[in-house]
């Protein structure tokens, strides 16, 4: 460690000794080297500091670089904190933080840094000293510190504007450089700028839609890199089917199954630069297939069949995306599990407080994706209900994932669809008595039978594939961050228009 470290360390018993527990607000950035972890190694580090607690994280953002322009962007969040370290003794703990991850004071003020630490509200107070001044004189003018305190807590008082920090960011105008993203160890995911693939890759005798296809490491490496080539963003690797009454394979079994191609993958100069998940509600096959090369977690019990989940994803530090189910995936279809007085509401809630949980046990904030579920311990109307108002699903502007692809609610639309043409048939050919039986043999056997049989749509698609278009459409509409199908080709042609219309990213 430095001297400052050291002369840090060595002065913290006097620091926090007599002094009350305060809230303090703490801002990070960083534009060199690997930002995703030096902002996650920083936050380990202030969550270590003495007397000192993390009790609340924002989402990350990507920023322009003020004043010095030509330089990287920055990333920049802030965590919340209950210290009982006085501002001073704070502020040095957290340059001694700095100067341990390397941070060069030579060069140039406000220039490139590897890490930068301040402390911009300490409860109340108002500091005004040649080494320290609370709030930071620069906050109130600058949107990247403002919008992460927006996050913290909206209603909170800028002791020196006297007014909300809600009401300062109004003021200073929507900035729209300023791009929320989600870190992973392969680049930021941009959230704000356009919606991303994730291609489903199920290496399992047994998924509902095409269990058995990509089951071996060399089929699923091939399928990898058809995905890649065809417009995946993110690669969704599965090794334990969750369709309903699934047969439950040993934590060993999945892990077999997952781990072989991750490893094939993270081989492959190809896969550089992409992000692989990891789908399982297994904390121990999470851990293993990160070290193996995974970037995120995607569990579909939202960390509720697995109590060590929570806990363990925190100590990943990676995305985790958590999902709305009851049950698991043998009762969750049962009427228990699929009966809702107001679906949106109950899974907005139900998600708010496995976020709470999350975010107790350690996952930072900017870590965190929700997903609704479609298709997971909910009856098709329960689905069209949460597609149709999806933005509301997801409490407190968390980013969405959206799963509808190749589900049997896009089936009940289209029987229902196919019902109609049976009906209208019937109705507009009328026939006499004698005609009766023949007419009902019509229109139950041989008419369905010919609808069945006739080709999907002319080119090869799944028969859900342009069903799981119109829901991935509405998935863009209600502001879905990441779609996640099987039919990468043709629904990375939708995500192109989608974008184009609703998030005018064309």
């Amino acid at each position: 460690l430095s001297a400052r470290s050291a002369s840090s360390l060595s002065a913290r018993s006097a620091s926090f000794s007599s002094f009350s527990p305060a809230d303090a607000y703490i801002g990070l950035g960083t534009n060199l080297g690997d930002r995703q972890r030096n902002i996650a190694e920083a936050a380990r580090l202030i969550s270590l500091l003495p007397s000192t607690a993390v009790v609340g994280s924002s989402f990350l953002y990507e920023s322009v670089p003020q004043i010095v322009e030509d330089q990287p962007l920055f990333l920049n969040a802030a965590l919340k904190i209950s210290t009982k370290l006085d501002p001073n003794s704070l502020m040095r703990e957290l340059q001694a933080i700095e100067d341990r991850m390397g941070r060069d004071r030579t060069t140039i003020r406000y220039g490139p840094r590897l890490i930068d630490l301040d402390v911009l509200l300490y409860g109340a107070q108002l500091v005004d000293s040649p080494a320290l001044a609370i709030p930071h004189p620069m906050i109130a003018r600058r949107p990247f510190v403002m919008q992460p305190l927006i996050d913290l807590e909206p209603n909170l008082i800028h002791p020196g504007e006297k007014v909300s920090v809600r009401e300062i960011y109004r003021a200073l105008g929507h900035d729209p450089t300023l791009n929320r993203v989600l870190p992973t160890p392969k680049g930021v995911i941009r959230l704000n700028t356009r919606t991303y693939v994730m291609g489903i890759i199920n290496c399992t005798p047994d998924s509902f839609s095409d269990g058995g296809q990509f089951y071996g490491r060399d089929a699923a490496v091939a399928h990898a890199k058809e995905l890649i080539a065809r417009g995946a963003d993110i690669l969704d690797l599965g090794g334990q089917s969750t369709r309903p009454g699934a047969e439950m394979v040993t934590a060993d079994e999945e892990l077999s199954r997952i781990l072989p191609v991750i490893e094939s993958l993270r081989k492959e100069p190809a896969f550089d630069r992409i992000p692989i998940s990891v789908d399982t509600f297994r904390s121990a096959v999470a851990a293993e297939a990160v070290g193996a090369g995974a970037d995120v977690v995607n569990d579909v019990s939202g960390g509720t069949l697995d109590g060590r989940m929570l806990e363990t994803v925190a100590g990943l530090k990676v995305p985790y995306v958590l999902m709305h189910m009851r049950g698991d995936p043998g009762t969750m279809q049962s009427e228990e599990n699929t009966t809702y007085a107001d679906v949106v509401a109950e899974v907005r809630g139900a998600l708010g407080r496995q976020i709470e949980k999350a975010e107790a046990a350690g996952i930072l904030r900017w870590n965190i994706i929700c997903d609704p579920g479609i298709g997971f311990a909910k009856k098709p109307s329960h689905n069209f209900e949460l597609m149709r108002d999806l933005a509301h699903t997801s409490p407190a502007g968390f980013p969405i994932l959206s799963g509808p692809s190749r589900k049997s609610f896009i089936s009940a639309a289209l029987k229902a669809r196919e019902e109609l043409v049976l009906e209208t048939f019937s109705r507009n050919h009328p026939l006499d008595e004698e005609l009766k039986e023949g007419s009902q043999q019509l229109t139950e056997s041989i008419l369905p039978e010919a609808i069945a049989t006739l080709p999907p749509h002319g080119d090869g698609a799944h028969p859900r594939a342009w069903g799981t278009a119109a829901a991935v459409t509405a998935s863009i509409a209600g502001g879905a961050s990441i779609v996640r199908v099987h039919d990468v080709r043709e629904i990375a042609d939708v995500v192109a228009v989608g974008d184009a219309i609703f998030r005018n990213a064309a």
